[in-house]
């Protein structure tokens, strides 16, 4: 097999980029408003936006670092899906009726109607600020995985340069419709690039069930890890809670992903796409650890030839101190063997399992195997520990048939594509809505570029600022991604801005939704020092050796999005005794959790508002949409 991708592997890939296009103009093709644009004019049914959900979001670090994570980890990645239905209730029952119920454009306009203007404002900019650098980094995540280390060479630069700009020409000519159309092209992409991988894998092994052998014997197959270790990346207390926040971060307040279900023509649409998303990504996820594990059988069963032993036992080092528990001038020999193996000083080459038997390493004349203590790297490339991109790439190239090799590349790259043009919908839907149209950024400019008054400006004239705005957002995002490619990490880029921003952005929404006392300046407080806090964090899991982290052990990358949650929200709740005045029972009807239908918002006098049994309810027919209070828009 050919070792480096060919040109028809890339004519390949330039043709599927091709009909991506071509499907996103052929789905956005008619005339636009700025609430046809941005939202479909919420008519969309429920299939094309239930593929859209399953490959927005975090689709592409799932798609992209999987393979590759389950590879050292094995089956604990099976938390992601199982941990996914966790979060279906509360998305079910209090996500889809506020969704539906205030008609919400931005999601932030909520935190308006909860809290206050400056909360609104706040966090729909600190998204807008995340956003940029993640998209960019979403962007070259696949070249990371495809051409590890080799920062923006002419592929790379191409992929950037293609992919990103025909999601962004798409996104500008049909706004979410256009998006959502090709997101099913690009899921159609990402499966049949991700089955040609798993046959190739069941070609060059014995047969299929020698991945599970391997996996068995390399102990793959277990699920929990109870180990209750900081810097442990799976241990089951960081990783539970982890893999339940994530996904009920991206379905409450990720702009990205809530805009799909705005969408949707009623309740009852936003509702089955939800679950058809739900079943799509816990199919898919087990099939991208399946073919992580199928990559370490074929590596594990071909290391003499694709590898080359690169005289370096691999050692594990302590917990504490972070020194090797073998010594500089160790001898392994019959001697100080057992003592090694006792200790959990050696393992096994390229893993991280702890090697305890001798039989391991002595071979049948009594010898000590130089070969099974040999720490393996890529021929002629750099040196490998703990699987990696490397893997990944050199397989797809080495393994799979030229031109099917492009459908491989394609798919990587739809995969980020998805997650782009909803990051580039979102962003010019929080500047329309929660700057422009409430706080009146652009509007003399738009009004000049009309030949209007502010005040007679439209959502026709609307629809001339955002599709400019898309094309700036997306030309930036291009940009930032020539940058990012060449930070060497980009996964770790995206994990980081995950853990600083993430977590408290939703404890603010869960402070909303199911708590009373707290108030919009205690809330706002909090947002700002949450996110300080996390940013420490996640110095400690990727900086442990600098001085903002006096520990000596990293944290592990699981713990900053529960513990940032879990501290914004009790810092949030505790300051609302003493900042800010907490809104009274019939402001709060409709927006937080057991104080009248979800959404129903109604107008009413203080006479209107009765206390039955401890609870007060409002005198007033909930579905009267008469009624209901305005959402405080220009």
């Amino acid at each position: 097999m050919s070792g480096s991708f060919t040109f028809i592997d890339f004519s390949v890939f330039g043709l599927c980029l091709l009909a991506m296009l071509a499907g996103g103009v052929w789905g956005g093709r008619t005339r636009q408003t700025s609430d046809g644009f941005l939202l479909a004019n919420r008519t969309m049914r429920s299939w094309p936006l239930g593929l859209s959900l399953a490959v927005g979001s975090a689709a592409a670090i799932y798609y992209c670092a999987v393979p590759m994570e389950s590879y050292t980890a094995g089956l604990k990645l099976l938390l992601v899906p199982m941990m996914l239905w966790v979060t279906l209730p509360i998305v079910f029952w209090c996500v889809v009726p506020l969704c539906f119920g205030l008609e919400l454009e931005s999601v932030y306009e909520y935190l308006e109607l909860r809290f206050d203007l400056p909360t609104r404002t706040a966090a729909s900019g600190l998204f807008f600020l995340w956003q940029l650098p993640w998209l960019a980094g979403v962007l070259a995540l696949p070249c990371a995985v495809l051409f590890p280390g080799a920062g923006l060479n002419a592929a790379t630069l191409t992929i950037l340069l293609a992919g990103g700009g025909i999601t962004t020409l798409y996104t500008y000519l049909g706004g979410i419709r256009a998006a959502v159309r090709t997101d099913v092209l690009q899921l159609a992409l990402m499966v049949a690039g991700l089955l040609l991988v798993i046959v190739a894998v069941w070609s060059s092994l014995e047969s299929p069930a020698r991945i599970w052998e391997v996996a068995d014997r390399l102990d793959r197959n277990t699920i929990v890890n109870t180990s209750w270790d900081w810097s442990a990346r799976w241990s089951i207390w960081a990783a539970l809670p982890c893999m339940v926040l994530l996904p009920l971060f991206f379905y409450v307040a990720d702009q990205a992903t809530v805009q799909r279900l705005l969408a949707a023509a009623d309740d009852h649409q936003m509702k089955r796409s939800l679950i058809t998303g739900y079943v799509l990504l816990s199919l898919l996820v087990p099939m991208l650890i399946y073919a992580g594990l199928g990559l370490l059988a074929v590596y594990h069963d071909n290391a003499r030839d694709e590898f080359r032993p690169n005289w370096i036992v691999n050692s594990a080092v302590d917990g504490e101190t972070g020194r090797s528990l073998i010594g500089l001038n160790t001898v392994i020999d019959a001697e100080t063997l057992p003592e090694l193996l006792a200790r959990k000083a050696i393992l096994a080459p390229n893993t991280d399992r702890p090697m305890t038997d001798s039989g391991e390493i002595i071979d049948a004349r009594g010898r000590i195997n130089i070969d099974r203590l040999a720490t393996r790297e890529l021929t002629g490339e750099r040196r490998l520990r703990r699987g990696g991109g490397e893997l990944f790439s050199r397989f797809v190239r080495r393994h799979v048939p030229m031109g099917l090799a492009g459908v491989v590349l394609a798919g990587l790259v739809a995969a980020a594509m998805a997650v782009v043009d909803s990051g580039i919908g979102s962003l010019a839907t929080l500047f329309a809505v929660d700057f422009h149209r409430r706080l009146g950024w652009a509007e003399r400019w738009l009004a000049e570029r009309r030949s209007k008054r502010p005040d007679d400006l439209d959502q026709a004239d609307e629809f001339h600022l955002i599709r400019p705005l898309v094309l700036v957002i997306g030309v930036a995002i291009i940009g930032l991604s020539l940058v990012v490619v060449q930070l060497g990490n980009v996964l770790g880029l995206l994990i980081a801005l995950l853990n600083v921003f993430a977590g408290p952005l939703l404890a603010v929404f869960l402070l909303g939704m199911f708590t009373r006392r707290a108030t919009g300046p205690a809330v706002l407080t909090a947002l700002v020092l949450g996110t300080l806090a996390a940013a420490w964090l996640t110095l400690g899991c990727f900086a442990s050796d600098c001085s903002l982290w006096p520990w000596k052990t990293h944290l592990g990358v699981f713990w900053p999005l529960p513990l940032s949650v879990a501290g914004t929200a009790t810092l949030g709740y505790g300051l609302s005794f003493v900042l800010g005045q907490r809104k009274d029972f019939a402001e709060l009807t409709g927006l937080v959790a057991g104080l009248g239908p979800w959404g129903i918002l109604v107008e009413t006098e203080p006479d209107q508002v009765q206390e039955t049994e401890g609870i007060r309810w409002i005198e007033d027919e909930p579905d009267n949409k008469e009624n209901r209070r305005e959402s405080p828009w220009r």
